[in-house]
């Protein structure tokens, strides 16, 4: 489907500059102020992903030793940058002390950016708000302060085993095999390139490889989920791949 495909931008060295430096100054402002929430983890300095998980496996592990039941309501906005209401963000921004120039200046960014791509000759346009520095910073003020009032009424909130969090796979037992069996198949798919590539590429540029496409996917989350019985499968992929790197035999030490 059209829907899925994506305009990629490319802006020139100056747009680049430019956007870095109001950046730079917005997320100045936005600290010094204190002004994002402590639940807000990305696109802030000395925050990461990991710290949100690690703050939500505790909380639940606390309840679980206090027999408490635990339960949690995850809401997944679907392309969020296209939900957010532009007039809301800019009077929430002029709240923050964002206001007349540098308040136009990001309405200027934000307003009447267009992209066309050309996909089988014909025309889709697509409503873009492109920018790789500057927008989530912009944006991390419509998710500040906000409430989430949820209505069962009438409706019944079904339960789910797993969930996605994070990028992390949590299901309701903490077992971690939800996201460990999500990541097996993308390890071997790395290890059958590696395979061939080994017959084409040095040394060097074979590790840079398995950098690349294995070390990203075992070292995202791994402080969670390595702790996990499970884990021991992707640990033998691994070395599996080290060995066909190295030229080692399958009863070498890695």
């Amino acid at each position: 489907m059209y829907i899925y495909y994506r305009p990629v931008s490319l802006f020139t060295s100056f747009s680049k500059i430019f956007e870095k430096f109001i950046c730079t100054r917005l997320d100045h402002h936005i600290n010094n102020n204190h002004i994002p929430v402590n639940e807000q983890f990305d696109f802030r300095h000395a925050s990461s992903t990991d710290i949100g998980s690690y703050k939500l496996t505790k909380n639940i592990l606390t309840a679980l030793n206090n027999k408490l039941l635990v339960g949690g309501i995850f809401c997944d906005l679907h392309k969020a940058f296209d939900c957010v209401n532009h007039d809301i963000l800019l009077s929430k921004m002029e709240f923050y002390g964002i206001s007349v120039k540098a308040n136009n200046l990001i309405k200027s960014y934000l307003q009447d950016r267009y992209q066309r791509v050309l996909v089988d000759l014909h025309s889709n346009k697509y409503y873009s708000e492109s920018g790789k520095n500057l927008l989530p910073s912009v944006l991390n003020q419509n998710t500040n302060a906000t409430d989430l009032h949820v209505s069962h009424e009438n409706r019944q909130i079904s339960s789910i085993h797993s969930t996605t969090f994070l990028g992390l796979v949590i299901d309701n037992n903490l077992s971690w095999h939800c996201h460990i069996d999500q990541i097996i198949p993308k390890l071997n798919k790395a290890s059958y390139v590696i395979i061939y590539l080994k017959l084409l590429l040095s040394f060097e540029s074979s590790k840079m490889v398995c950098f690349s496409t294995v070390h990203s996917i075992i070292s995202y989350g791994i402080i969670f989920w390595s702790i996990s019985t499970h884990s021991r499968i992707t640990f033998k992929i691994q070395k599996r791949i080290m060995r066909i790197i190295t030229n080692s035999c399958n009863k070498d030490s890695c």
